[in-house]
Formats: C-alpha cells, structure tokens, sequence
C-alpha cells in the first residue's frame, strides 16, 4: 500500500534562464491548473523572483517554504484551491480611468531639456486632475522617470498614493541597471504589461 507521500502529486516548474514574461506566464498555467499538492518553481533572478511572488499572492496561493541555494531560488507552494484565473485577470483590471504608457523620460524629440520639462510638468498636472489615471506603465527610457534622482518621482508616489497603478518594465530595469534605484512603482513583466494594453481602458502614449 502507497503512503500518503507516495500518492502526493508534486509539480516543479523550471523558470531558470527563461526570459520576461515566461517565468510569469508557466507559474500563471501551473497555478490555474490546480492539478498539483506541491508546486516547487525555480528562478535565477531578482526581477522574475518579484513577479512571480506578485502573481502567487494575486491568485489566492502562499508561498510555504522560499530558499536561496548557489543562486537559484526555490518557492514551495501547497494548493490551497486559490482563486481561478478568472478571479486574477479581474484584479487586474483597473477601477480608474485611462491607462498611460511612457515610453521615454522626457515629451518629443526636441530639446532634451525642454522635453523633461514637459514631461514633469504633465505628470505634475495628472496630480491635479480630478480624473485619476487608472494605470501608468514604464517602459524602455520610461522606467528612468521611477528612478532615485527622477523629480517625477515624487509627484508619481502622489498619484499611486491615490490609487493609480505603477507598473515598470523589469527588463528595462535591468537594462540600464537601475533595478535597484527603482522609487515608485511596482517591478511588472511583459505579460501583466500586454494584459493592462489590451484592457477595455482607453491607452495613452507619452513619448
């Protein structure tokens, strides 16, 4: 006769070396699947680690058990019967208004200077609308505007203080290095980021 720890169906879903947003995306079908006691998931960098803790909380899931060994991290989830992914993809839409997208850190093509002039004062003037942006997305020389040093910075920490969602491209964050200067703002994926483009909400682009 098997042991209840012979029958326990265990799962692991191998993210090492796998590129923004497959990480996000293989964790996403293994949890809405639910046909595991034990999912092990294996990731090899800070970034994916992020997302990925961020998608297992949105589902309803908890991490039992997270190690670090030769760099590779190791997140042990028991199936708890969490939220469907119909439940996770409503969390994600946005209650606001319009989605914005921000390409670069400044308006235009001009004038360098002048375009980050522009560009702090229309995230200043987002501050002062009574028509509250739903989510702000990051991406490429965009996510320099959620860095230490960025004067957007604080007028951003105000509009996500109102309930507008920051979202930053982690890929872009490393990049240019500066994952670990990121202010404001929450480290996102490819995946989420499609996902909030794709949404009924009207998208802006600024750049």
């Amino acid at each position: 006769m098997r042991t209840e720890k012979e029958i326990m169906k265990k799962l692991t879903v191998d993210n090492r070396g796998l590129g923004c947003p497959q990480p996000v995306i293989n964790t996403k079908k293994a949890l809405g699947a639910k046909n595991f006691d034990e999912l092990t998931i294996l990731i090899d960098n800070d970034v994916a680690l992020s997302n990925v803790k961020r998608l297992i909380k949105k589902t309803g899931f908890e991490i039992n058990k997270e190690e670090k060994k030769d760099g590779i991290y190791s997140l042990l989830i028991k199936n708890n019967f969490g939220k469907t992914e119909d439940s996770y993809d409503a969390e994600t839409k946005s209650e606001h208004g319009k989605n914005i997208l921000f390409l670069n850190d400044k308006i235009g093509a001009g004038n360098d200077d002048l375009g980050r002039l522009l560009m702090n004062g229309f995230i200043y003037s987002l501050t002062e609308s009574e028509n509250m942006p739903g989510k702000l997305i990051f991406m490429n020389n965009g996510v320099k505007l959620c860095a230490e040093g960025s004067e957007a910075v604080k007028n951003l920490r105000m509009l996500e203080d109102r309930g507008a969602e920051i979202l930053v491209c982690g890929t872009c964050l490393n990049f240019f290095d500066i994952t670990d200067k990121l202010a404001v703002g929450k480290i996102s994926n490819m995946y989420d980021i499609s996902e909030s483009m794709l949404e009924k909400s009207e998208l802006i682009t600024i750049d």
